[in-house]
Order: C-alpha cells, then sequence, then structure tokens
C-alpha cells in the first residue's frame, strides 16, 4: 500500500517528533536568550530564587494523589516468612515435648527418662521419669495397668518388626538372616508362627 505524504504526516509518531522538535528549538531560544537578559550577579542569584520559587510553587500545587500508598512485596514475604518461620518453630517445640508427656519410654533419655525398670512379667526394659514409684507404686491397679500397656505396645512393635525381618529372610532365601526382633519374642515366650508374611 502507497503511503501519502499527508498520511506519513498524521502519525503519532511524526506529531510526537514534531512536538519534541518544537519544545528544543523554544528550549534553545530560551537558553540563549537569558545571558542577555541577566547584566549581574544580583540578577542572576534573584533568577534563581524566581525559579526556585516557581518549581516549589508548582510542586506545592499539584494534585494530590488520594490513593493509599502500597506496601513494597518484599515487606509482606518477609512478614508471611517469618510468621510461618515462627509457626513452624512451636509446632517442633510443642511435638518435642508432647513426647515428655508419656509415663514411660524405652529408650534412655539423660534429661527425662532416667531410671531403668523392668515389667513383673515379662521382664521388659522401659526407662521412667523421677519420681515414678511415687505416683505409680508398687501392686497398684494404676502400675499394673502401665505394665499391661508397655508389655501390649512392646509386643506389637516386636510383632511388626519381626514381620519385616522375617519377609526381608523369604527374599533374600536366605536361612541364616538375622531376626533379632522375632528372637526377642521368642526370648519372652510370645509365639511367633501367629504372625502372618
Amino acid at each position: 500500500m502507497d503511503r501519502t505524504n499527508n498520511e506519513y504526516v498524521q502519525s503519532p509518531w511524526r506529531k510526537n517528533y514534531q512536538q519534541f522538535n518544537n519544545f528544543n528549538a523554544s528550549y534553545e531560544d530560551f537558553k540563549a536568550t537569558i545571558p542577555s537578559r541577566l547584566n549581574g550577579k544580583d540578577q542572576v542569584a534573584s533568577y534563581a530564587i524566581q525559579i526556585e520559587n516557581c518549581i516549589r510553587d508548582t510542586n506545592y500545587y499539584r494534585k494530590k494523589d488520594n490513593t493509599v500508598p502500597r506496601t513494597s512485596k518484599c515487606g509482606e514475604a518477609m512478614c508471611f516468612f517469618f510468621f510461618f518461620l515462627i509457626i513452624a518453630g512451636l509446632i517442633t517445640w510443642g511435638l518435642i515435648h508432647i513426647s515428655s508427656l508419656y509415663p514411660y519410654s524405652y529408650s534412655k533419655d539423660p534429661f527425662i527418662y532416667r531410671h531403668h525398670m523392668k515389667t513383673g512379667n515379662f521382664g521388659i526394659d522401659f526407662y521412667v521419669k523421677s519420681g515414678f514409684n511415687k505416683k505409680h507404686p508398687v501392686g497398684t491397679p494404676a502400675r499394673v495397668k502401665l505394665e499391661d500397656e508397655i508389655i501390649k505396645h512392646f509386643n506389637e512393635t516386636e510383632q511388626r518388626y519381626c514381620h519385616h525381618e522375617l519377609w526381608y529372610k523369604y527374599l533374600s532365601a536366605d536361612s541364616k538372616y538375622p531376626t533379632p526382633s522375632c528372637n526377642k519374642l521368642l526370648s519372652k515366650g510370645i509365639n511367633i508362627t501367629s504372625i502372618n508374611l
């Protein structure tokens, strides 16, 4: 399509370019006339003050924006990061201290479960907090119930481990594959033939 001269002049880019050239020409004229208007240092200083006042007044009377200033995205991200960090810390602290609510443990902890004990029936080793004998004296129903719970939990855990050991022994086709959990159950007099593969 052939463009005529008239179409080219009407393009928005061309209009902007012409406006820029007009502004540039008037600015050059303004620069050339300033020295002829100013004859001394006092006039230069007063002219500078007038320009400064003019700039200040234009800034003063500028239309104010009524929108609320936005907070930076970085500040919001940091707030969320620290919020989730605090929440994660509280959850971790809670999970660590929930374990200390149990009256016994199968492993020794130098800070909480320090005292070694055994159940009366099967001789299962467990560790308790200090003051355990005061809360659960020997022969009381609370102590018997706790020992039954320890035995039940121990048997369930060892049967699960024994099941995995027997499964690995079956997969490896090695008759000498070690099964320490099954050996513990056998030593306590618990039948392991009921464990299904």
